[in-house]
């Protein structure tokens, strides 16, 4: 069986290139079906590590569009900043090339269309693809709209990664989702929005669950970047309750911090990482004594290696965080000020082995 997956696989984001790499080696190894991840990257995803780009959410954005030396003169400014993780670029396109079976590259939706890829069931996959706060949530290419009638159309763990779907977009994505023979979302809040839009759903786990957790330790013990003696922060967005939360566990337990450097560098920490590949990444989870994150998949990596960890997120869209923990009573966990590390690690792997075999049967019955 030919399997083509679309995803936001290529965007220099962890947990993107994890997910991806983990449906299509489930797929792949478990069930040995012919799989390759759809190459998809619309201009809007090819703005990573460019000079002259200028988001849209910067204010300055207005101002960039009419005038070009002042639009030179903003990417000058900023290009030290955008180019100081070039090489962490260059680990995650290793990892691309080395690990993601891909098809050709499409450049835009139109592509997909008159040429698309030829398989006999297109996966729209996991990780934030119907986020209509994102311009890949409002593409119909991550709705499957492109190829003939008689491919058959699931989605993997979906996320809408937000609680409901503003009301401008829900009949577009009625008329998108009529063309799909099952359903499954990552968030019990997406089964919610699915029926708002008159659907049914199955809550399946995130893709990075279906691999056990002795093949993501073999693919971490290919770069180990350090072993134990510290707690490894990862924060997106600058969130002072990680600072603070790391620093007690420092002073507590005398380890230190370890921080994994984004977008945006942390002020503290012993030391910093800022060329970490998805493959330095799992590592460093794996070998961490605590980690303090608002990132989804860094929650995901602790609890697939036994890792105590707690969870700050204060913006919208935590639904998907909160939602992971509940299942697996471990809401203590989140946005908390005294987070409790002493885990029931049985119980807690027995509950992800009975989501994960459901979400297998999910695959099974529906491939």
């Amino acid at each position: 069986m030919k399997i083509k997956i679309i995803t936001c696989h290529d965007v220099y984001n962890y947990g993107a290139s994890l997910q991806a790499y983990a449906l299509q080696t489930y797929l792949i190894a478990k069930e040995g079906y012919d799989v390759e991840i759809i190459d998809y990257k619309p201009d809007y995803l090819r703005v990573h590590y460019k000079f002259w780009y200028v988001p849209r959410s910067s204010r300055y954005y207005a101002l960039a569009k009419k005038n070009v030396l002042f639009r030179f003169l903003l990417c000058c400014y900023f290009a030290p900043k955008r180019f100081a993780t070039y090489g962490r670029k260059r680990k995650f396109d290793a990892f691309t090339r080395q690990y993601l079976h891909l098809t050709r590259r499409y450049n835009s939706y139109q592509e997909l269309v008159s040429d698309p890829p030829a398989a006999d069931v297109y996966i729209a996959g996991s990780d934030q693809i119907w986020n209509c706060a994102l311009p890949n949530g409002k593409d119909p290419a991550y709705f499957l709209q492109f190829g003939g009638k008689d491919i058959r159309r699931i989605s993997y763990a979906a996320s809408f990664a937000i609680s409901d779907v503003p009301k401008e977009y829900q009949l577009q994505m009625q008329s998108w989702l009529h063309s799909f023979s099952a359903i499954s979302v990552r968030e019990k809040t997406g089964l919610a929005i699915l029926e708002v839009l008159k659907f049914t759903g199955c809550n399946v786990v995130d893709p990075v669950f279906l691999i056990p957790s002795q093949t993501w330790s073999l693919l971490s013990e290919q770069v180990i970047m350090r072993k134990r003696g510290y707690v490894l922060v990862y924060d997106l967005y600058k969130d002072s309750r990680i600072k603070s939360e790391a620093e007690r566990l420092s002073v507590l337990t005398g380890l230190d911090i370890v921080v994994v450097d984004g977008l945006m560098k942390c002020s503290y920490g012993r030391e910093h990482i800022v060329n970490a590949g998805p493959v330095e990444f799992v590592s460093l989870i794996k070998h961490a004594d605590f980690v303090i994150s608002n990132s989804f998949h860094a929650t995901a990596f602790a609890i697939i290696f036994n890792r105590p960890f707690s969870v700050y997120y204060g913006l919208h869209g935590g639904s998907r965080m909160s939602d992971l923990l509940d299942v697996l009573d471990l809401s203590s966990q989140f946005n908390t000020d005294v987070p409790r590390y002493d885990f029931d690690w049985n119980k807690i792997n027995a509950i992800i082995e009975m989501l994960r075999s459901e979400s297998i049967r999910f695959l099974a019955d529906n491939l």
